[in-house]
Formats: C-alpha cells, structure tokens, sequence
C-alpha cells in the first residue's frame, strides 16, 4: 500500500537527503581507505586494478637490485610506502608524491623521455683502470675528465612495460558508487 506523503514532509526528506549529497565527507573518507588498502593489495599480489600480473622484471634488473628480489616495484618498498590517501566533501584520492610514480604505472618507449638533443656533463674524474703490482700492491689509476657534452640517450634505455597500480576495478566502481548511494539515501557510512 503507498504511504502519503505531505509537501512539507517530501521537502524534509529532499532537504536531509540535498544536505548529505553536499557533504560526503564520511563516505569519501571509507572510500578512499579502501582504495588504500586495494593499492596495497595491488603491490602484493604484482597486478594491475583490472586483475592482469605485472609483467615480470627482467634477470638483468633482478641482479641489480638490492635485495634481489624478483617482485616488480618493491625492492625498498618506497614506492609502495609513499601511497596515501586523501579525502573531502566530494572526493576521494589516492596517489604517490614520488615523481618516478607515474613513470612506474604507464609504459615507455626507449627514448620516449629525451628531453634534449645533447646534454652538458659536468668536469669530474674517472677510475680508468686498477692495476696489481709485482709486490702484490694494487693501484688506481684515475684521469680528470672535462666538462663536455654528449648526446642525450633518453629514458629509459629500452621499451618498458606499465605496471599499473593505481586505478579501479569494476567492482569497485560498483562498490562505491553504491555507497554513495546508500549514504545520500539513509545517512552514515
């Protein structure tokens, strides 16, 4: 059976249901917790929002690496840790302040990043060549090397997948979308 509804009683309920949509603050902060936690998630699992693995790293760039890990974008694990998340009356964010963060989430043509044909490298002095004496001793041999300029390679040095870590899935677009909804409708969070 339907329930009669006065204006007066219909303006209430548009008016508490406006109010809420014009601050979201508490839904936009649950939201983007969970964003956080899903980035986190991302980084442990090596895969990208819509669920695709990372591309592997290659074994040149795991035996440079400090730890030897074999995980893409955590060996120091400062990228993951400079994820945060930011939330007011109508939005929700997550991101890095590390300027490599973007370089890491799309993928990169060699070169693509050549900001000039040459570049000027600054006055500095090279090891040239170590050298083991007939006594056992081993010496450096050092040379200054001037300031001069070179042809500016680019980076990176070859074709670099994305590993995206940022992003949403489906499901959490549905997710939030539906939280804002119940929010505006019934209030909290």
């Amino acid at each position: 059976m339907a329930k009669k509804v006065t204006f007066e009683q219909f303006k209430a309920i548009l008016d508490e249901k406006t109010a809420r949509a014009k601050d979201l603050k508490p839904v936009m902060k649950k939201i983007s917790g969970d964003m956080q936690t899903k980035v986190d998630f991302r980084f442990r699992q090596t895969k990208g929002p819509d669920g695709t693995a990372w591309i592997p790293l290659k074994e040149s760039t795991i035996s440079k690496r400090k730890g030897r890990s074999s995980k893409p974008l955590s060996d120091s694990s400062a990228l993951k840790l400079s994820i945060h998340e930011k939330h007011d009356s109508s939005s929700a964010v997550v991101g890095s302040d590390r300027p490599y963060a973007a370089y890491q989430q799309f993928p990169a043509k060699k070169g693509e990043f050549k900001k000039k044909e040459k570049e000027t490298v600054k006055a500095h002095s090279r090891k040239a060549h170590t050298r083991r004496t007939r006594n056992g001793e081993t010496t450096v041999k050092k040379h200054n090397v001037k300031a001069h300029e070179r042809d500016n390679q680019g980076a990176p040095w070859g074709d670099k997948p994305g590993r995206p870590f940022l992003g949403f899935s489906e499901n959490q677009k549905t997710k939030y979308k539906r939280w804002i909804s119940n929010f505006i409708q019934k209030g909290g969070s």
